[in-house]
């Protein structure tokens, strides 16, 4: 990895170029994308929907808000201006009243009392040191109850600032004090904080209204969304016949009627494939069962036709001279050894390609007579052998399969786990999702057990396959109290069974 340097158009300065192998480091995600991915992207696309419906009423709500506020300024301030300029005029009138009425000698007393009643306004009439002169109607005494109810920040942002106005009294032209007009705009405040007040709680109603009425028309809108993905999460895990009911809304209920569709052409490509490997199976299994045939009937003539020659040619060798009967008895005691030898091979390919058994006995028995077999190879290994309810014979490529299985299971258990109690189970189920009836085999032991993560032998992925192929399942897993579980299950359809058999159990000591 280098950098390459390459000259700008001025010819002045080098830029430097990463090769095409350089390494470019992954860009960090910043603190506002890691917020934004937490809190939108990770939530649900109801919850995204919600919380935009939130936010944007919210904004909406924070708009109205300042709306009002500015209007509320505005209009309490024209307010308050118009009522100081008729207090402003009162007053006026008032102390030239007075003055024309008493003159030379009036008091502040004796100013109209009706002075202090004006709206939004205070009137406060003080002497020529600043002392008040308090009237019981010099201010709006209803007005203290309302201005309790707007607090005070709200008052002070709605409130306005209007200058108090100060209109002197004189008496033979000498002041004798002063009307002071004050603006009180704690009613129009409280006004508008009860307009807003009840105008925030019908908003709040309303939008908690919208919410559920939202929530509930998404969870109609989306929950057929996931049963979908849970339909899809079953089609991944193979159950191929799961069907989603149909959703009321017209658009919904067309992508999950694609979806069962889908559902539909998959279960019928797996029965095809099941169909197709049972048939493939089935034809291996009959070119076995010929070849069997042939070693059988044509080997086993032919093999008991040379050990009668052999032995005839040792009886014919003693008629001769010794010298050379002895040469002949040696050739034919060859012959002899060699025909053993091939009559065990011929035995051995006979149980390998096909244990001669199957078919012409119940396969519980063929699967007892090979717990037999291992409890003479395994002495001090205790073997048990338990059986539900079994059909005489489930057709060659089942009756192969679940035997092939077990001896797979049992040779295992005796050669690498070296256990020393081993446990066989076979028996006939119905499914419980209502499918075909099936068969299930479990061969089980207390040896060393198999690690997790440990790859199979070409035997136990032979089985596999085989019971793949025919529908089944397949599965090694550890057991409870240590050694290893080999769980097999084969779909049965009934044309494959032959007339049930008597059930058996039998325990250790077959």
């Amino acid at each position: 990895m280098a950098d390459v340097g390459v000259k700008d158009g001025s010819g002045a300065s080098y830029r430097p170029l990463r090769t095409a192998g350089a390494s470019v480091p992954p860009r960090r995600e910043s603190a506002v994308a890691r917020l934004i991915r937490l809190l939108w992207f990770q939530r649900s696309i109801r919850g995204q929907i919600l919380s935009a419906f939130v936010l944007i009423n919210l904004l909406a709500c924070i708009a109205v808000s300042l709306l009002i506020v500015y209007n509320a300024r505005r209009a309490t301030l024209v307010e308050i201006g118009a009522s100081m300029e008729l207090a402003e005029r009162l007053v006026h009138t008032a102390v030239e009243d007075v003055g024309r009425t008493i003159p030379g000698r009036a008091r502040l007393q004796d100013l109209p009392l009706q002075m202090g009643g004006q709206r939004h306004v205070r009137i406060v009439t003080t002497t020529v040191q600043g002392e008040p002169v308090w009237h019981s109607r010099s201010a709006p005494a209803q007005s203290v109850p309302r201005e309790s109810r707007a607090p005070d920040w709200f008052a002070a942002l709605v409130g306005v600032d209007v200058p108090s106005r100060d209109v002197p009294v004189f008496s033979d032209g000498r002041k004798i004090g002063t009307v002071t007009i004050v603006s009180e705009a704690s009613d129009e405040i409280t006004e508008v904080w009860d307009d807003m007040s009840d105008l925030a709680l019908v908003a709040l109603v309303v939008n908690l209204l919208v919410i559920g009425v939202l929530h509930l028309v998404l969870g109609q809108v989306l929950n057929p969304l996931l049963r979908v993905a849970a339909g899809f999460r079953e089609l991944e895990q193979g159950h191929f016949h799961y069907r989603l009911p149909l959703p009321r809304i017209r658009e919904l209920a067309d992508i999950i009627g694609r979806f069962n569709a889908l559902a539909s052409s998959l279960a019928g490509a797996q029965a095809d494939n099941v169909r197709l490997n049972r048939r493939l199976v089935a034809v291996q299994d009959n070119e076995r069962r010929q070849l069997a045939i042939e070693l059988h009937d044509e080997f086993g003539p032919c093999l008991f036709s040379l050990k009668a020659n052999v032995a005839s040619l040792a009886r014919f060798a003693e008629q001769l001279p010794p010298d050379i009967g002895g040469a002949v008895r040696d050739r034919a005691c060859t012959l002899r050894e060699i025909g053993e030898r091939i009559e065990t091979t011929n035995r051995r390919l006979l149980k390998t390609v096909r244990p001669m058994a199957l078919g012409h006995v119940p396969l519980s028995d063929a699967i007892a007579g090979l717990l037999s077999e291992f409890e003479r190879l395994a002495p001090g290994c205790a073997f048990e052998f338990a059986t539900g309810t079994l059909a005489h014979s489930y057709g060659d490529s089942i009756d192969l399969t679940l035997y092939r299985c077990a001896q797979e299971g049992l040779t295992n258990a005796v050669r690498h786990a070296r256990a020393q109690w081993i446990r066989v189970e076979v028996e006939e189920c119905g499914d419980p999702a209502g499918g075909p009836r099936g068969i299930r085999l479990s061969v089980q032991d207390d040896g060393r057990g198999i690690a997790e993560g440990t790859a199979t032998g070409f035997g136990l992925t032979g089985m596999r396959e085989r019971v793949t192929a025919l529908g089944g399942s397949f599965s090694i897993s550890g057991s409870p109290g240590g050694g290893t579980r080999l769980a097999v299950a084969v779909p049965l359809d009934e044309d494959e069974c032959m007339p049930t058999t008597s059930a058996s159990s039998q325990g250790a000591g077959l």
